[in-house]
């Protein structure tokens, strides 16, 4: 017992530096929900589903054409950058391959649509009538290009 008791005393500033620091970072919950969540609903906490870099609509968007690699356009570009990274297939010598699926188009955080239903990014005109859409939650939408 008086082995216990001095081992605590000698270490008492390391123990008590080890309790603040677990508390400060919320460490016990953090643990709990890495445990307790899954890592798409992580992934949507942290990325959005249609807002911030819209990691859930991109996802849904892979699934719904079974492409590779879309081309995947952020409206509010100057906040998020682009999430295109996470969904990249590797080659087997571990080159991404750049080759964008140029039938469909993911365009995320669109505020504003004009009358036409026409919008201009990046100097590329985009249609978004009815018939374009494929899929479209709030801001974001997947488009069948012409």
């Amino acid at each position: 017992m008086t082995k216990i008791l001095n081992l605590i005393k000698n270490n008492l500033l390391f123990i008590l530096i080890i309790i603040i620091f677990s508390h400060l970072t919320n460490l016990h919950y953090n643990l709990y929900s890495v445990y307790l969540r899954g890592y798409e609903e992580r992934m949507i906490r942290a990325y959005g589903d249609c807002g911030k870099e819209s990691y859930g609509f991109v996802k849904r968007a892979y699934n719904l054409t079974n492409s590779n690699n879309l081309e995947i356009i952020n409206a509010e570009r100057m906040l998020w950058p682009n999430i295109n990274q996470l969904f990249s297939k590797f080659e087997a010598d571990s080159i991404i391959t750049n080759n964008l699926d140029k039938k469909y188009t993911v365009i995320l955080n669109l505020k504003r649509i004009n009358k036409e239903n026409i919008i201009q990014l990046d100097n590329i005109k985009y249609n978004l009538k009815d018939e374009n859409i494929i899929l479209k939650d709030s801001n974001c939408y997947l488009l069948k290009n012409d």
